[in-house]
């Protein structure tokens, strides 16, 4: 009795302390996030989840037990990519400077990404304005304060909380065509 005792605890012992890949354990790290650990969330079956505001190329997927995935070929929106053990760094086309809203679904049973969201190019980005002021600590490129010219017009729109910071009643702001050089003010 005792040795069967024994044997169950050193089985369950050896359970417990066995290594497991949780879903905390996948990230990616890229120029998107200054290479740092983004998580991502388990949606179960081998498929993880993350959201990225604005995703841009050169980044990889990996986990804590050091197994790495990259690509071979350019990652385009919207369609399945397959993924290589130990592959390169992963890159957008040449004409997509980043994917906005960008939802980075990984299967690691089918080793594929599959990176939805709308494919952003520098000839839109040169359509967008941002707001900067008192409610934002006057960051002109703060993504939450774009607005973008609305299509055969000369005009700017958007949506922009602005509420007062530290108590004020006021909030004082100007829009800006450039979030690199705020002397650019519209």
């Amino acid at each position: 009795m005792k040795k069967f005792l024994l044997s169950t605890i050193a089985a369950i012992v050896a359970i417990l302390a066995a290594p497991s890949i949780q879903a905390s354990d996948w990230y990616m790290e890229g120029s998107f996030n200054g290479w740092e650990k983004t998580y991502f969330e388990d949606k179960g079956d081998g498929v993880f989840e993350a959201y990225v505001y604005q995703f841009t190329g050169d980044f990889f997927i990996c986990d804590s037990t050091g197994t790495s995935y990259g690509g071979t070929e350019l990652l385009y929106a919207n369609e399945e990519y397959k993924l290589v053990k130990d592959g390169n760094n992963i890159f957008f086309p040449e004409d997509v400077t980043y994917i906005s809203d960008a939802i980075v679904t990984f299967n690691v049973n089918n080793e594929t990404l599959l990176v939805s969201g709308t494919p952003v190019s520098e000839q839109a980005i040169s359509q967008i304005a941002f707001v900067a002021g008192s409610f934002n600590n006057n960051v002109a490129g703060d993504p939450y304060a774009m607005l973008t010219l609305e299509p055969g017009t000369q005009i700017y729109s958007g949506r922009v909380a602005m509420e007062p910071a530290n108590g004020d009643k006021t909030v004082t702001w100007l829009i800006y065509t450039s979030d690199t050089d705020p002397d650019n003010n519209v």
